[in-house]
Parts: C-alpha cells; structure tokens; sequence
C-alpha cells in the first residue's frame, strides 16, 4: 500500500466512506433525543445521546481528515514515481548515447 498510490487513493475512499457512515448512524442516534420523556431519566437518556452524537460527529471529521491525508501521500507518491520514472529513461538515453559513442569510436 505505502508505494502503490492507487491502492493509498482506494484507501482513502474506504475511509471517506465509512466518514460518512459514522455521521448517519450519528443522525439516527442524534433523532432518539424527540422522545416525549419528561422525567430526570428522560433528560439524562437526551444529554448522554447527544453527548454521544457529538463524538461520533468528531470521529467522522477525524476519518475525513485521515482521508485527506491518505489522498495527499497518494498524490506524494505519485510525484516521486512519475519523477523516479522521469530518471529511469533520461538514464537510458544517456547509456544508449555513450554506448553509441563508444561503437563510433571502435569503427574508426
């Protein structure tokens, strides 16, 4: 995975994917809070909901974030294997020139 940036974008897919699966299950939590319970229990069942609510929110923003970073070290990745192959074939030209040079240079 850490040199292949097609499976790193895949990756961050994945989690982007699962972002927004936490944030459903975090609205569907999030809707428990309507019931018409009015005793102390009632109240504290709607504070813990949305205390719970609140952190699988945070935890949706920190999968986002881990996302991006996936997609910004894919995107690292590439750059450096576009530029390793950048190399690859400048040095092949240049070991095709001097073996030339050394060819004209043995005909004479």
């Amino acid at each position: 995975m850490v040199g292949d940036p097609d499976q790193v974008r895949a990756l961050a897919a994945t989690v982007r994917w699962e972002a927004e699966r936490v944030r459903r299950i975090a609205v569907t939590i999030g809707g428990t809070r309507a019931v018409a319970w009015r005793a102390a229990a009632g109240e504290a069942f709607r504070e813990r909901v949305s205390g719970l609510v609140h952190l699988l929110m945070q935890r949706s923003r920190q999968l986002d974030d881990a996302a991006d970073d996936l997609d910004r070290h894919a995107a690292s990745v590439q750059s450096v294997v576009d530029q390793v192959g950048r190399v690859v074939v400048q040095g092949q030209r240049q070991v095709h020139e001097v073996e030339r040079a050394i060819r004209s240079t043995v005909d004479r």
